[in-house]
C-alpha cells in the first residue's frame, strides 16, 4: 500500500525492501539480506535504527556492505549464536514457559521462534525482568495450534496477534516478586492448569521450577 500511494510499484529498490520487510514481519525470514538486516536492527539502539533507515533510503540493500551496518550484523550474529546455544539446552514441551532473571542480551522473541522451529512446541511464553520492578512477556504460537498468545498478553496489559504478542509491566513498589507471581497465575489460568513447570535461565544454566 505505501508502494502504490508513492508512486514505487514498479521501483526495484523498493520492491526489494518491502520483500525483506514482509518476510521480517512475519518471522519468515529466507533470504540472506533479510537475515542480516533483522540482527542489525534487533539490537541496535534508537540512533543506530535512524542510521540504518537513512542508509537503506539511499542506498537501499546495498547498505548491507556499509561498514557499520556490517559491524551491527555480526554484533546480531554474536547474540543470535549465544541464543541458539540456550534454547538447545532447553527440553521441548508443548508449552514451554520460561523466565529470565536477568537480561542476557539476545533476543527473547527469536528464542520463541527457535523453540516453535524445533517442533514440538506449540505455545512459548518467556518473561524477562528488566530490572526490580519491571517485566516483560514475550508470547509466541505455532499457528496450526488452538492457543492464542492475545489471551495471555492482553491479561498482562499488553497486547499483539494471536501468534505473537507481548506485554510490558511493573510489579507493586513494595511487593517487586509480585511480577512473577501474576506471570504464573496468569499462566495457570489460561492453561486451566494447578500446576506450572517453568524454565529459569541462569547465566548457563537451565533450572526447572513447578508452581
Amino acid at each position: 500500500m505505501a508502494m502504490k500511494a508513492f508512486g514505487l510499484e514498479g521501483d526495484p529498490v523498493a520492491n526489494s525492501l518491502v520483500k525483506v520487510a514482509i518476510e521480517t514481519d512475519t518471522a519468515s525470514v529466507t533470504s540472506d539480506e533479510a537475515e542480516k538486516l533483522d540482527l542489525a536492527v534487533r539490537f541496535a539502539s534508537y540512533n543506530e535504527k535512524i542510521y540504518i533507515v537513512r542508509s537503506l533510503a539511499v542506498n537501499g540493500l546495498g547498505s548491507l556492505n556499509n561498514v557499520k551496518i556490517r559491524d551491527l550484523v555480526n554484533r546480531g550474529y554474536r547474540a543470535k549464536k549465544l541464543m541458539l546455544e540456550i534454547a538447545s539446552r532447553i527440553p521441548i514441551r508443548e508449552v514451554i514457559n520460561i523466565y529470565s532473571p536477568v537480561n542476557l542480551g539476545i533476543s527473547y522473541r527469536q528464542l520463541t521462534i527457535e523453540l516453535q522451529h524445533r517442533g514440538g512446541a506449540k505455545m512459548v511464553n518467556i518473561l524477562l525482568r528488566l530490572d526490580r520492578r519491571t517485566f516483560r512477556y514475550y508470547c509466541g504460537a505455532d499457528r496450526s495450534s488452538p492457543y492464542d498468545c492475545t489471551q495471555v498478553a492482553a491479561r498482562l496489559g499488553g497486547g499483539g496477534h494471536k501468534y505473537a504478542s507481548g506485554a510490558q509491566y511493573k510489579s507493586p513498589f513494595f511487593s517487586p516478586g509480585k511480577g512473577i507471581e501474576v506471570f504464573i497465575n496468569t499462566l495457570k489460568t489460561y492453561l486451566n492448569t494447578d500446576r506450572l513447570e517453568v524454565l529459569e535461565l541462569t547465566g548457563n544454566s537451565v533450572r526447572a521450577m513447578t508452581y
